[in-house]
């Protein structure tokens, strides 16, 4: 009888901890996706942005000098974050990174 009980035990156990490691993962790929998104929308940024301070008008501006360089520090740091949380990249966003590099 004590071994049923045990059994039963084990196996609800094993269910909640199935349940629970799902739901982490589930969250953990969340967080890949998120952490590509911004990483999409700051290279924008960054591009936008070097397009401005290339301008006549704006060209040496030390204002935009260092919101540039901030911006560089910036998707740096978020390429270490997405090193980080996404363990598999789609194929495309593969191809844009090494182009970039």
């Amino acid at each position: 009888m004590i071994s049923y009980i045990v059994l039963f035990l084990s196996i609800c156990l094993n269910l909640l901890l199935f349940w629970y490691i799902r739901q982490v993962l589930v969250s953990h790929r969340d967080l890949g996706e998120f952490t590509i998104g911004i990483l999409d929308d700051l290279r924008k940024f960054e591009e936008h942005l070097k397009t401005v301070y290339e301008l006549e008008r704006f060209y040496g501006d030390s204002t935009l000098s260092g919101l540039l360089e901030h911006t560089n520090d910036l998707s740096n740091t978020m390429k270490q974050y997405r090193e980080f949380f996404v363990l598999q990249l789609d194929d495309e966003y593969e191809e844009e990174l090494e182009e970039e590099q």
